[in-house]
């Protein structure tokens, strides 16, 4: 499953990856977007694939020093804002 199949499943109404834009997406759900388990696996995945299309992000976890890796990472390569919690 990939992960605009997964977006299908938790937003089924959503035509997100239809021809939408990062404006789209902003204006439909606002700029920012949190994600639970954002240290590994699919919350890491999502967080990826959400900070590609230039949302800013909250990313919350357990394991601080991931989160922190993350948020060099998606602030240096992606240029969004980053908070860890």
């Amino acid at each position: 499953m990939n992960f605009r199949e997964i977006i299908s499943v938790v937003i089924p109404s959503s035509k997100l990856w239809k021809g939408s834009s990062v404006d789209s997406l902003g204006s439909r759900y606002g700029e920012w977007a949190i994600i639970t388990g954002a240290s590994s696996g699919i919350g890491a995945e999502f967080a990826t694939r959400l900070a590609g299309e230039g949302m800013s992000l909250v990313l919350v976890a357990r394991c601080e020093e991931r989160l922190d890796r993350l948020k060099t990472v998606f602030g240096g390569q992606f240029g969004v804002k980053v908070v860890c919690l």
